[in-house]
Order: C-alpha cells, then sequence, then structure tokens
C-alpha cells in the first residue's frame, strides 16, 4: 500500500521469492513508473499495481502487508480498520 515506484513488491518476489505481490497506489504516475520498473525487473507473471484507494483496495487474502505512507495516513488506517 502506497507501492510507488514498485520497488518493494518487486523486491518481495525477487529477493524473498513471494509467490505474488500486488503494490496499491492511488496516484496513477507512481503506478506508470512502477509497470516501468516491473519490465525491468523480469518478474511480471509474479507481481501486478493496481490504482486504487488504500481504504477501499480488498486485502483479506494478504498474508504479508507493507505500508509506505504518510504518518497521518497509517492514524488514519489505525482508526477505520482498528477502532478499539
Amino acid at each position: 500500500m502506497g507501492s510507488g515506484d514498485g520497488r518493494i513488491p518487486i523486491m518481495a518476489v525477487q529477493k524473498y521469492n513471494a509467490a505474488r505481490a500486488v503494490g496499491i497506489d492511488i496516484n496513477p504516475d507512481r503506478i506508470s513508473e512502477a509497470q516501468t520498473n516491473l519490465k525491468t525487473a523480469g518478474v511480471g507473471d509474479r507481481v501486478r499495481f493496481l490504482n486504487e484507494d488504500l481504504f477501499e483496495a480488498k486485502i483479506s487474502d494478504a498474508t504479508v502487508v507493507t505500508l509506505y505512507l504518510l504518518p497521518s495516513l497509517n492514524l488514519k488506517l489505525l482508526r477505520n480498520y482498528w477502532p478499539n
């Protein structure tokens, strides 16, 4: 979430042998940059990038979630998903 240029999902597959990785970012320019980096990385069959709002993304199948967000967004996530 907040995958930016895609380096974290790509590295999860390349270095840590994750079966698959999904990067989510609301900024279409970052998704485009991530797609370009994915082509160079050569792991396109195991990584995908979604241009979505992280507050509406379906992540229930995830076993690991990495956040690269502003502190204010981290706090908003805490309040939305773990209100107590």
